[in-house]
């Protein structure tokens, strides 16, 4: 057996998963005319935000997996597993363990003081400096 150790997390954000859902159904059925006029006219363009939205915040806020091997780091969201983010051990030039704050905003973001971070929730994370010099904080 060969001694190489990967890691693995896996993530899901249920609220925002049953909050996408809930909201989508009303917003579908204010986007109708009132006149009573069938789904694919006026309101075709809304309608289809509405779902593009759907999709959207199903693929990138229900589920992180984050891998950590000999390979690199990969991160993977949504059901979907797009996007995905991966970073070969070339290119990252320093790891240490980190944590997300309780209050950070949950999915892809990018601020000032972390750089990229991607996470659903707090907690342990990893920061990865890369030879480019940006920074990626993963949960």
């Amino acid at each position: 057996m060969s001694g190489i150790s990967v890691y693995s997390s896996h993530s899901t954000n249920w609220p925002a998963l049953a909050v996408t859902i809930a909201l989508a159904v009303p917003i579908a059925g204010f986007s109708r005319s009132p006149d009573g006029a069938p789904p694919l006219s006026d309101s075709a363009p809304s309608l289809l935000l509405v779902h593009f939205l759907v999709v959207m915040g199903v693929t990138t806020r229900t589920s992180l997996r984050v891998t950590i091997g000999p390979a690199g780091v990969t991160a993977r969201f949504g059901t979907l597993r797009v996007p995905r983010f991966h970073y070969p051990v070339e290119t990252i030039v320093g790891a240490r363990p980190g944590a997300i704050r309780p209050w950070a905003t949950p999915g892809i973001f990018w601020t000032h003081r972390d750089g990229l971070r991607l996470a659903l929730r707090s907690g342990p994370a990893i920061r990865l400096t890369l030879t480019s010099g940006r920074r990626i904080t993963a949960r």
